[in-house]
């Protein structure tokens, strides 16, 4: 059974010194438990100097009655704690056996665990004291008492400059007039001031150049003389492209293929990718492979010996609104007469006007301009004259083509159509049309092995020669045109 064991009248008078630091002390009075009452304890902490500086030790005092003011007398373990404002442990130790005669006892806190200066880093702090039960049964607690200081320590917070002893040689009028300061490279001093010395120390860059212009010095204050970049030529080596003074990655470094894709290609637009050449010829032919996607852009191939392919025309489509009362201005892909030696594949081709005289899906003026595995999709166009194909006068092989052109209430609605003398050859292809699958008005036109679907052929001017054909009913022609 625990025995109540009061204390009375604390009074703790602190008095610690860690290097030149003098810290608090603390007076409170507390109850053993909730049935005990206050009996008595004085403790005082008396200040432990050397010349060499204060130890890290404080002797602590006490007094303990039982409830009946009975002082104890016998062996107890006693446990000291130190806590922040906030019930966070800061130190703590625990003496075994301490010898309490006739109520008193003494011990030396940091003995166990040393004291440090950091413990006293704050004001605010609190010392608890614990007893142990004679049973084991654990330690009571005793209300922890605040800390405070003596009188002298608070006097210590604040010296004089007049209070110090044993100053240096030169600090005695608190002015430092014993030194003599000397500058060392890259600094100046004028007085008690140092400074950077700008003849040997650059200030950070503060201006810039505009763009096609280069820093030619630079001033102490971080200023800058800027003067055009006239004096280099540069050249876009294997994977570059130049462009002005713009370096760019290369979607393939492979001389004459340049690559258009939505994105890692040289380019985004097909169109742009035409643009960039300048000297395709029958000994330097180009290739324009353009990956999947659809390219919203109207098509000008006015260079020759340029193969555009497509990645297939389940993937890559070209499509444009495009509706004029002039053919080449009213088509998606338009392939001048400079365009010569020119090939179109693997592509959909999608006209996609919704009013207008004509709609086109390639015009062609070229000499022996290839149309292979193309589809050209004017089924969703609106306009008075729909043309698949238009050969204004070029030389054109289709093989592998599809044409539709079903729109129901225009015109004219024409798969192919050759204008101006044209040529054309037409293999291995289907053609579909409402009006008319093949209109020659002038010119010779030829198809073999092809379906040609919906409305019949047309010969104004010139030849339209079919072998082998067959309509939409897969009947069979062997030398007419259905």
């Amino acid at each position: 059974m625990k025995r109540q064991i009061v204390i009375t009248t604390v009074t703790v008078l602190v008095l610690l010194t860690f290097s030149a630091l003098l810290l608090p002390h603390g007076a409170v009075a507390l109850p053993w438990d909730q049935n005990a009452r206050i009996a008595g304890l004085e403790a005082r902490l008396a200040g432990l100097e050397a010349s060499a500086g204060a130890p890290p030790v404080v002797s602590y005092q006490g007094y303990l009655a039982e409830a009946d003011n009975t002082p104890i007398d016998e062996a107890r373990t006693l446990k000291f704690s130190i806590y922040d404002g906030a019930s966070t442990l800061l130190w703590q130790e625990i003496h075994t056996d301490t010898m309490i005669t006739d109520g008193y006892f003494s011990v030396l806190l940091g003995d166990q665990t040393p004291l440090t200066a950091a413990v006293f880093s704050d004001p605010n702090r609190q010392l608890q004291v614990s007893v142990a039960e004679t049973d084991g049964s654990g330690y009571t607690d005793l209300e922890r008492q605040t800390i405070a200081a003596v009188p002298y320590a608070l006097q210590a917070v604040s010296v004089p400059w007049s209070g110090v002893s044993d100053k240096p040689d030169g600090f005695d009028d608190g002015t430092d007039d014993n030194t003599t300061y000397t500058a060392g490279t890259g600094l100046s001093l004028s007085g008690t001031q140092f400074s950077a010395d700008p003849a040997y120390i650059q200030r950070r860059v503060s201006s810039t150049c505009t763009a096609g212009s280069s820093i030619r010095a630079i001033a102490a204050d971080g200023t800058v003389t800027c003067e055009p970049d006239d004096n280099t030529t540069y050249t876009a080596g294997d994977g570059l492209t130049l462009n002005s003074q713009v370096f760019s990655m290369r979607g393939t470094a492979y001389a004459n293929v340049i690559i258009v894709a939505k994105s890692g290609g040289d380019y985004t637009s097909i169109q742009a990718a035409i643009n960039s050449i300048s000297d395709s010829s029958a000994t330097n032919p180009y290739l324009i492979w353009v990956g999947p996607g659809t390219y919203n852009e109207q098509i000008t191939l006015n260079k020759p010996y340029i193969s555009i392919h497509g990645a297939g025309t389940a993937v890559t489509t070209i499509q444009y609104s495009a509706a004029a009362a002039d053919p080449a201005s009213a088509a998606v892909v338009r392939i001048t007469d400079a365009g010569d030696y020119c090939h179109i594949r693997d592509v959909v081709i999608q006209n996609m006007a919704a009013s207008g005289t004509m709609a086109v899906g390639v015009h062609t003026a070229g000499r022996w301009v290839g149309i292979v595995t193309v589809y050209v999709n004017l089924s969703t166009a609106n306009a008075t004259n729909l043309y698949g194909v238009y050969n204004a006068g070029g030389d054109a092989v289709a093989q592998g083509l599809e044409i539709a052109v079903q729109v129901a209430n225009t015109s004219n609605s024409t798969a192919w159509t050759n204008q101006l003398g044209a040529i054309s050859y037409i293999k291995r292809s289907e053609l579909t049309a409402e009006d008319y699958t093949i209109d020659n008005a002038s010119g010779t036109v030829r198809a073999t092995l092809s379906a040609l679907n919906g409305g019949p052929t047309r010969n104004t001017s010139g030849t339209v020669t079919c072998a082998g054909v067959y309509d939409e009913s897969f009947n069979w022609y062997d030398a007419t045109c259905p």
